[in-house]
């Protein structure tokens, strides 16, 4: 004979797992969100952090033209970030600017990396025009696909002033 009782109290532990189950099941996603929420407070403290040490660098540059840092430091299947400062130093009236960036064409090929400006997720920005001391920062994303072979490579940066090419730089990028 089978006993009644028996059945009720199995089906009381499969109740007690599952109710147990679901409660650590929760306990885990309000743990796994709250991780998300710090690294996104990380990441819009590292943007803020950037956008300021940019306007700094620019407000104290006498350059026409700058880069920072020269060489960026990132892990495989990671990113970071660097800047590009445009400042108008002549004293003769206003200019137009356009910055470019990009990988170029050899570490491109041996690569996976992407290069673009973090506002727009562009190559390119829009011309626009600084007055006689006026400066424009922007802030660069450097992003390797992941499966880019360890080494050095670069990010070119072209500055345009008035439509012309003004100057290039290169950010060394190197990926460990």
């Amino acid at each position: 004979m089978t006993s009644k009782r028996g059945a009720i109290q199995l089906s009381m532990s499969t109740i007690i797992v599952v109710i147990l189950g679901v409660v650590l099941l929760v306990l885990g996603l309000t743990f796994v969100s709250g991780i998300f929420e710090k690294i996104g407070g990380l990441t819009d403290e590292a943007f803020s952090n950037a956008a300021k040490e940019l306007a700094n660098i620019g407000k104290e540059t006498n350059q026409e033209y700058t880069s920072t840092p020269q060489n960026l430091k990132i892990t495989q299947g990671e990113g970071g970030f660097a800047g590009a400062i445009v400042k108008n130093t002549n004293s003769d009236g206003d200019h137009t600017y356009k910055v470019k960036v990009g990988i170029p064409p050899k570490s491109a090929k041996k690569s996976n990396l992407e290069c673009y400006l973090t506002t727009t997720e562009e190559q390119e920005s829009e011309t626009f025009t600084l007055k006689s001391g006026e400066f424009r920062d922007f802030q660069l994303t450097i992003v390797d696909g992941g499966d880019s072979p360890l080494g050095m490579y670069s990010c070119a940066v072209e500055f345009q002033k008035d439509g012309v090419l003004a100057q290039n730089f290169a950010i060394g990028i190197t990926i460990k």
